[in-house]
């Protein structure tokens, strides 16, 4: 009997383009019904995921009567692809349903290009060759970049899907097997020369997707140009893509044996990209882009989880694989899910206030609750602070850390000394980011009059983000589960091996002798200190207040001054030291590229697709 998950995703995938498609036609007062129709073919793609790994189905694939001339498209559903799946169409279901109840003002191109870009996302994640995953990015780009704000900046949107793109289809075409577009034939390939340069190409293609350093530069850029609404799909669906890529064809290509080496540029790209993204978290003056750097924070966490896990492999430790693998896929479902709200939260945030500006923001928890509580839980699960899933991803890789130095000499050692202090670096300064932002965006007193009478998100859309919030918060406190449910055939897939019991439903464990980290019981714990301090300061506090909650402690403003003294509120500014520059470190490319021509870039990308598809033997 035939599996029927795949053969329903696909038509699920074919239904969202065509929805996508019919969305960029209709009237403004067909908006709602439309985005709710997507949203719900999204949500049902997710059910779809998470039943095809809760029932163990093994791989599947099918080929689908369509694509380019010469070219047919391939799909597969396997337990890796099926994981980045549920949480990719979840994050797109949520941000579907909140754009369905943007203001009829707003361009219809808006909605039918996040539908569309959902829909080249599950192509890109179910893609079984080189070719279908190039197709699936390059209609997840178009669609974005449809959304987007004309000028400069707008190209990137395509321009850096099909740069992915056209890289991913080098990496395989440059290994020279007539069948390994597949990526069955990757992972059937015997060690050769040529792997050495895929990986580089995968590495490439994967690393600009996720914004790795040094390939960055079109970050801060891309989520300006997209419309607030849609640059969840950024953080929320494209990087969380890139998460994927890293795994994927890297981790196919290395077999059970790969050198050493191997490993070296996925450590040095992420822990590089775990502190920049760290400390311009901890810096920038506006939300969207500090939120940006969190997200490329996880990515670079990611890019040092797939690093460990090649270590692993070379230097056959297979419990080092497993953490290090249930650590990126727990990275990957914080990077989608959390991403997302905090997304969707700036999105709420410049639509309310009309600024995104740290200084110009303030007290947004009294008419923003919702809003606020979303952008708790994601900023718990992108800085790493206890009790989110990105803690739980950070703390599996520290263990990973402590798994890996018996291979190898004194160097690696020394290099995983390293590692273990930019990491505890890079939780730092996303930690006191995590705190700046929502401190001086939602506490205190406002700023400006819009940031006064700020409304919440809308009635109709809270539900959406709630449920997101709520499953933010599972993530953090069951761990364990996730792992045990979802992640380990993935882990099995890749690794070989399971994590053997040691993810359970109290919390997570490295080995019999370690102390692990239980969540749930150290959330009682908070509840319980927080719930007694509250009690001891109705008890005791008797009527000392004397101004009201979240105005710092400050008497009522005078008259003449209704939102303060300015020289009393911090903008956040003075939290961490600037990032010092460094000589040589900017790339001539990335400016290049965000200067170039909107049109020749994305002629000069198309080129270079094309050329990858010809050398897969397109005619």
């Amino acid at each position: 009997m035939t599996d029927p998950v795949l053969p329903l995703l696909a038509v699920l995938l074919a239904a969202l383009l065509g929805v996508g498609t019919l969305a960029a036609f209709l009237p403004a007062a067909a908006r709602q019904a439309i985005g709710f129709v997507a949203a719900g073919i999204t949500g049902l793609g997710s059910l779809l995921a998470l039943f095809g790994l809760l029932l163990g189905h093994e791989p599947t694939g099918i080929d689908l009567p369509a694509g380019p001339p010469g070219v047919a498209l391939h799909l597969a559903l396997d337990p890796l692809a099926a994981f980045f799946l549920l949480f990719v169409f979840l994050a797109c279901t949520v941000g579907l349903a909140v754009a369905s109840e943007s203001p009829r003002t707003d361009p219809p191109a808006t909605l039918a290009g996040q539908a569309a870009c959902a829909a080249g996302l599950g192509l890109a994640l179910l893609a079984a060759d080189a070719t279908t995953l190039a197709a699936g990015l390059a209609m997840a780009g178009t669609a974005l970049w449809a959304t987007g704000a004309p000028g400069r900046s707008r190209s990137l949107l395509l321009g850096v899907p099909l740069a992915a793109a056209a890289l991913t289809l080098a990496a395989v075409a440059v290994l020279g097997a007539p069948d390994s577009a597949g990526f069955d034939g990757v992972r059937a390939l015997p060690p050769g020369p040529r792997n050495g340069a895929a990986l580089a190409l995968a590495i490439l293609g994967a690393g600009t997707l996720t914004g790795l350093v040094p390939l960055h530069a079109w970050l801060v850029p891309a989520h300006a140009a997209a419309p607030s609404r849609a640059a969840s799909l950024l953080s929320g669906g494209i990087m969380p893509v890139g998460c994927y890529l890293l795994l994927r064809i890297p981790v196919d290509l290395a077999g059970t044996s790969p050198p050493l080496w191997w490993g070296l540029p996925f450590l040095l790209m992420g822990s590089a990209t775990a502190a920049v993204g760290g400390w311009r978290g901890a810096t920038e003056t506006q939300i969207d882009t500090a939120l940006a750097a969190s997200s490329q924070r996880l990515a670079g966490l990611a890019a040092i989880g797939v690093g460990l896990i090649l270590f692993g492999k070379a230097a056959d430790l297979p419990n080092l694989t497993a953490l290090a693998l249930a650590a990126v896929l727990l990275l990957g479902a914080s990077q989608a899910v959390c991403g997302t709200l905090t997304g969707l939260t700036a999105g709420a945030i410049r639509h309310a206030a009309d600024t995104v500006r740290l200084d110009c923001l303030g007290g947004l928890i009294h008419n923003m609750p919702t809003a606020a509580i979303a952008l708790a839980a994601g900023l718990f699960g992108l800085s790493g602070l206890p009790l989110g899933v990105g803690f739980a991803g950070t703390w599996l890789l520290f263990q990973s850390l402590l798994e890996a130095p018996r291979a190898g000499g004194l160097a690696p050692q020394i290099l995983l000394a390293g590692l273990a202090a930019v990491l505890a670096l890079s939780s730092a300064t996303a930690a006191a980011g995590a705190v700046r932002l929502f401190g001086v965006a939602f506490l205190g007193r406002p700023r400006t009059p819009r940031a006064a009478v700020a409304e919440d998100i809308t009635r109709r859309a809270r539900p959406a983000v709630l449920v997101l919030t709520a499953i933010a918060a599972g993530l953090g406190l069951f761990p364990g589960v996730v792992l045990t449910l979802l992640a380990e055939p993935a882990i099995e897939m890749l690794a070989g091996t399971g994590l053997g019991g040691r993810a359970g439903l109290l919390g997570l464990e490295p080995n019999e002798q370690a102390p692990g980290y239980a969540a749930l019981p150290l959330a009682a714990l908070v509840a319980l200190c927080a719930g007694v301090t509250l009690w001891l300061l109705r008890r005791r506090g008797g009527q000392a207040r004397r101004s009201a909650i979240w105005q710092d402690g400050f008497a009522a403003p005078p008259a003449w001054q209704p939102f303060g003294d300015p020289l009393t509120q911090s903008d956040g500014s003075g939290f961490v030291p600037a990032l010092p520059a460094l000589p040589g470190w900017r790339p001539r490319l990335g400016p290049l590229i965000v200067q170039a021509s909107p049109l020749w870039a994305v002629l000069s990308l198309i080129a270079a697709l094309l050329a990858g598809l010809t050398v897969l033997g397109w005619p």
